[in-house]
């Protein structure tokens, strides 16, 4: 597995990894891990190869999901449910939001999770009334933080999270693969190429759009405006060279393509309110949750 990962949680946040017998029988689940997250604005997760599902439910804010190079964005309760063997790339809105999850693997659940993500796609909204879902999830967590783990308990609650799934996408039959594919188009275009400095226009001409009905459109669809989009992959590049590299920031600005340091600095100020020699200074272990710490 590799991953790269801004946590920018609350001090409640927590992992818990379970210890737990392989079922080689393919009857029960295998629980690897639990967690909970309260994030800011800076929570970022971007991984690959991880032998295992992953089942998330966030509450109270906004979360992005780039997922097998398709761009995914809901402002409510929603489901992320994902085989964590491709790259995904997972990042907050700005009022950060909060993350209940359990990962999990059994014999059966490639086929499954191929059903649900051929007919939804990886994120499953939510109605507000429809919370047993959250409170399996729950179950789950307090069985472990109890040290009461019962693998055939366990197996019997994850069962019933994936029937309601199962039930409510039969049932709404909803699309969310609704993202036009110029959209999507763009997001693997900015991907491999933010450094460079183009303007909307110079966008909307690689999808043959006006600029300004890319402009509602991009933000229609990801939350986001195109700018700002831009400007937020830059900062969490700028993130992770910070953290990974040893490189002035003369040399991370134009890696990302900003003009020079100052700029940088000013993305940072906006973005954290912290410059980006105080954000390396900074012990990531223990990521700041919010704004700068007084």
């Amino acid at each position: 597995m590799k991953a790269e990962l801004t946590r920018d949680a609350s001090k409640e946040s927590y992992v818990i990894e379970v210890f737990a017998p392989i079922d080689t029988s393919g009857l029960l689940y295998n629980l690897d891990f639990v967690g909970y997250e309260k994030v800011g604005s800076q929570y970022h997760l971007n991984r690959v190869n991880m032998d295992n599902f992953m089942l998330t439910y966030i509450r109270n804010g906004t979360i992005n999901l780039i997922y097998k190079d398709k761009f995914y964005h809901h402002d409510k309760e929603c489901l992320i449910f994902l085989d964590c063997l491709p790259e995904h790339e997972v990042w907050t809105g700005n009022e950060g939001c909060e993350l209940f999850f359990i990962h999990f693997n059994n014999t059966h659940l490639n086929s499954f999770f191929k059903y649900i993500y051929s007919t939804v796609g990886p994120l499953i909204p939510l109605n507000k009334d429809e919370l047993s879902t959250y409170n399996n999830i729950l179950k789950i967590h307090d069985l472990v933080k109890q040290g009461s783990y019962n693998e055939k308990e366990v197996s019997r609650i994850i069962y019933e999270i994936l029937t309601i799934i199962k039930d409510k996408i039969d049932k709404e039959f909803i699309n969310l693969s609704s993202i036009p594919e110029y959209i999507n188009y763009l997001i693997k275009y900015i991907s491999n190429n933010y450094q460079k400095k183009m303007n909307l226009k110079e966008y909307a001409n690689l999808v043959n759009i006006t600029p300004n009905y890319l402009d509602f459109a991009f933000k229609k669809y990801t939350g986001s405006s195109l700018g700002k989009y831009i400007s937020d992959l830059r900062f969490r590049k700028a993130v992770n060279l910070l953290k990974n590299s040893k490189k002035n920031l003369t040399e991370i600005a134009q890696e990302i393509g900003l003009e020079d340091s100052q700029t940088l600095i000013r993305l940072f100020k906006k973005t954290i309110d912290m410059t980006p020699s105080q954000y390396r200074k900074e012990d990531r272990s223990i990521a700041y949750f919010g704004k700068k710490k007084d």
